[in-house]
């Protein structure tokens, strides 16, 4: 089997990550290529394509801030790497900001959803490490990450609800509090993303955003009267992107439950 690190090329002009200009790989991609020569190609591409299951089945997707349209959430099976000096250096950065606008609305609402996808992330990439487990050991690994990832996530939520409590005329706030709440599944949680919702709406009628997670939140209630109802109300906003497009599937789904 061919070397991977051996047969990349890096581009002819800037930086690149992996190798210096000798060719060499830096220190600290050498553990991840050797790990990358024992996969080969077809095992990373593997990876990948357990990683993108995994993330379809439960759902996570990104929602760009410029064009409003939901995308699948992608993570490579290649992580980008930063050498510990550089870490550090960025740690410190980090620490002192939160420390001086950590109790800040806007900080507490930054922090949340930061929190949130780091967790989200972490939880991913493990998940693809462990998939297809047997061992009981590889089991309990698995179900302490979960563990970890509700904790987490959880810590997020506790931010994003102290920023639309002490911001609750901000739409997005109520909107992101609400999105985060739907992950969870749990019923008292999806009754609270409904009442943010209904908070984001009352600031905008028109918040698509919110609209789409209220119905959604709605449909996970096991209420398929009410969430046909909001998909409808949705479409009467928005009737031609991709999301209308999932607004009419749902709807369809939830007809024979009524």
């Amino acid at each position: 089997m061919d070397s991977l690190t051996a047969s990349y090329l890096p581009p002819p002009s800037g930086w690149d990550e992996m190798t210096s200009a000798d060719g060499l790989v830096r220190e600290p991609w050498r553990e991840v290529g050797a790990v990358a020569d024992l996969l080969g190609l077809d095992g990373l591409r593997a990876r990948g394509a357990e990683a993108t299951s995994l993330l379809e089945s439960d759902g996570v997707t990104y929602r760009s801030p410029q064009t409003g349209v939901e995308r699948p959430w992608e993570l490579d099976p290649i992580p980008l790497l930063v050498h510990d000096i550089e870490w550090a250096s960025l740690e410190e950065k980090a620490y002192d900001v939160l420390q001086r606008r950590g109790d800040d609305p806007r900080m507490q609402h930054a922090k949340g959803i930061a929190q949130l996808l780091v967790a989200r992330g972490n939880f991913v990439e493990r998940s693809a490490q462990l998939a297809g487990a047997t061992s009981d050991e590889q089991k309990n690994v698995l179900d302490a990450a979960r563990s970890d990832f509700v904790v987490e996530r959880n810590l997020a939520i506790a931010l994003l609800q102290s920023a639309a409590v002490r911001v609750p005329n901000k739409a997005s706030y109520q909107n992101d509090l609400a999105a985060a709440l739907i992950e969870t599944h749990e019923a008292a949680n999806l009754d609270r993303a409904v009442k943010a919702c209904d908070q984001a709406l009352r600031i905008e009628p028109r918040f698509q955003d919110a609209l789409f997670n209220r119905a959604i939140a709605l449909r996970e209630l096991s209420d398929p009267q009410r969430a046909i109802a909001a998909f409808k109300l949705y479409l009467t906003v928005d009737p031609l992107s991709p999301w209308a497009g999932e607004a009419r599937q749902n709807i369809e789904n939830l007809q024979p439950s009524l």
